[in-house]
């Protein structure tokens, strides 16, 4: 929502990606990200991902929970702990090969950039941040909101 007060030419460019086949609509992914690095303590995130995951898991025959690269031991301790039985845990493995691999039709995350990368290749996606206190009303959030709403709109069809 920026106003243009120049004279430019704009010009859309196609999205070439190709998509990923035999998505399987009883399957959901997870996709971490330490956010307790930055935006809330580890016990508030822990909270929040466990209130997520128990909502997926209702919902879903199979979830799969993706660490980030990044992520703590100590978080992946307590998660894992948490949902040994109820979840597939993946560590280690780049995003692209694990969906050609698992090939979940969802993907959720609180604001993850990858989800709009799976988006553009087929996977239907959320974003969880606005169910976020600590998240729901920061700035830069607040400006993709419009944006995430196209995005998940889209994926209900």
């Amino acid at each position: 929502n920026v106003e243009v007060s120049r004279n430019t030419n704009v010009e859309i460019i196609s999205n070439n990606a190709i998509g990923y086949a035999d998505l399987k609509k009883d399957t959901a992914a997870f996709l971490s990200q330490p956010l307790y690095e930055s935006y809330m303590s580890l016990s508030s995130y822990i909270k929040h991902v466990s209130y997520q995951l128990d909502k997926i898991i209702n919902n879903y025959s199979r979830v799969y929970f993706k660490f980030h690269p990044r992520e703590s031991d100590a978080f992946k301790n307590l998660i894992k702990l948490r949902f040994f039985d109820k979840v597939i845990f993946i560590e280690n493995q780049i995003l692209e090969d694990f969906i050609e691999e698992y090939r979940p039709l969802v993907a959720f995350s609180f604001f993850s950039d990858a989800l709009f990368k799976l988006k553009s290749k087929g996977l239907k996606v959320r974003f969880l941040y606005s169910e976020v206190d600590e998240l729901k009303n920061k700035r830069y959030l607040r400006n993709i909101s419009n944006i995430v709403k196209q995005l998940e709109k889209d994926s209900e069809k």
